[in-house]
């Protein structure tokens, strides 16, 4: 088989799995509520915010990063985003798993590689 026939069947199972079909169902369902799906879109600009500061490795005021787990707290209240939020969780877990395998698979576990890069670029940011 080969790997294009058989990532089709890979995507189909995905499709078919419980965890996406839950996914799916409750997508729809934040989507068509427009006051939930605005509360999500701002959640997600202040998470994409905090970890983009982070990543770029910027100091975060604990304050700021406080309000955005504050903010998820409150939605994983909310009777349609914290099942949401479940969901997506599930199937993140599940398709970051199956990219794992997929890169062990073919010996291109880059980690090691990123974590090098990382190194280096403190170094010079410190050097200069």
């Amino acid at each position: 088989m080969n790997p294009y026939d058989a990532a089709h069947l890979l995507a189909k199972a995905m499709k078919e799995s419980p965890e996406y079909k839950e996914f799916k169902t409750l997508k729809d369902q934040v989507q068509q509520n427009e006051s939930t799906k605005k509360m999500l879109k701002d959640f997600r600009k202040k998470q994409f915010t905090l970890q983009s500061k982070q990543l770029s490795g910027q100091q975060v005021p604990e304050e700021e990063s406080k309000k955005v787990q504050e903010l998820q707290n409150v939605l994983l209240q909310n009777p349609l985003v914290g099942p949401y939020l479940h969901a997506e969780y599930r199937l993140s877990t599940i398709l970051n798993d199956v990219y794992k395998i997929l890169g062990e698979s073919v010996d291109m576990d880059m980690a090691d590689d990123l974590k090098e890069i990382s190194e280096e670029l403190e170094k010079e940011a410190k050097s200069e």
